[in-house]
């Protein structure tokens, strides 16, 4: 029975532990703030999501599609869905803010582009993770403990049965 009790409490401490370790995740975002300048390059893959802010509206460039020359972006709010050559530049307005973004190039599946603004305003750049590839972190953690709860229980059973 006390064997029960000590596994019971492993598994409780697993449990917890992989919730700590969910919330770091999902927390996996990089923040650029742009005080003075007006401009900032970054890198994304496909799947990914950039969030920028300019005069207090969030904009999230989701990269759809990232190919060896192209990208395929849409931009949130107004859905706007962009296809990019490399060296293309494409201007758009949020709120007071005229931004132009631009593919500088295409590195092992990475697309590194130039977002720029005309007027100054505060402007932040936050780079997050998609929730797909978190998802993948999260399932391949709980299979992780159920593996190791697994391991534990034969464990002790085993233990039990050369005891007898």
């Amino acid at each position: 029975m006390r064997t029960i009790k000590t596994l019971t409490f492993l598994i409780l401490m697993l449990v917890t532990n992989a919730i700590s370790l969910i919330n770091v995740i999902a927390a996996d975002a990089a923040e650029i703030n742009l005080n003075g300048d007006n401009h900032e390059t970054f890198s994304a893959a496909e799947d990914d999501k950039v969030i920028f802010t300019s005069s207090d509206t969030k904009t999230e460039i989701s990269f759809l599609r990232v190919g060896e020359d192209k990208v395929l972006i849409n931009l949130n709010p107004g859905n706007k869905i962009l296809l990019y050559k490399i060296g293309d530049t494409k201007d758009f307005s949020v709120d007071q803010d005229e931004i132009t973004l631009t593919l500088d190039s295409i590195k092992d599946g990475k697309a590194e582009l130039t977002i720029k603004k005309t007027q100054l305003q505060e402007f932040n750049l936050e780079t997050k993770e998609t929730e797909e590839n978190n998802a993948y972190k999260i399932l391949a953690l709980i299979l992780s403990i159920f593996i190791i709860s697994a391991s534990i229980i034969l464990f002790i059973r085993r233990r039990k049965v050369n005891r007898d």
